[in-house]
């Protein structure tokens, strides 16, 4: 399974205060899960995020996790 975030702007600034030009920006999310056959079952969850433009500086990151489910019944 997986699922994504995405958002574009074109920004003015605020009324007193105008930005000069209309910096853009992306900010964008992209991530992914899986079950794995590894010590009874397992899920493997992975994401990548980035911000790119001119309204902030750009950045980038990662998370990788494992997830172990247990029952007591």
């Amino acid at each position: 399974m997986w699922h994504t975030k995405l958002s574009y702007s074109s920004n003015s600034g605020a009324y007193n205060e105008p930005f000069i030009g209309n910096p853009t920006q992306f900010s964008g999310l992209i991530g992914a899960q899986t079950n794995v056959n590894f010590l009874g079952g397992m899920t493997l969850r992975g994401s990548y995020a980035a911000d790119i433009g001119d309204l902030y500086r750009k950045t980038h990151g990662f998370t990788l996790g494992l997830r172990k489910d247990f029952s007591f019944n």
